[in-house]
């Protein structure tokens, strides 16, 4: 599932709003990918799988599209 960032905070968690007509998603730091977790931004488009925990929806594997262009600052963190 494509979509992009709402929200993500310093704490770890956020939620996730899918380019589907769906409601957005929550997801914590332990489902996204290391290389991606320290460039969270809102707006940033990822992609992502659903899951069920608790019986509630959640986002893993949350990463960049394959195919989509280098995120800005995905070395440095964005500090140049």
């Amino acid at each position: 599932m494509i979509g992009k960032v709402c929200f993500f905070s310093p704490q770890g968690w956020g939620y996730l709003r899918p380019d589907a007509d769906l409601p957005d998603i929550y997801f914590h730091r332990t489902g996204v990918l290391d290389s991606l977790r320290r460039r969270l931004v809102p707006d940033l488009t990822v992609e992502f799988e659903v899951a069920e925990r608790q019986g509630k929806p959640i986002a893993v594997n949350v990463r960049i599209p394959s195919g989509a262009p280098e995120v800005k600052g995905a070395s440095d963190n964005g500090t140049r």
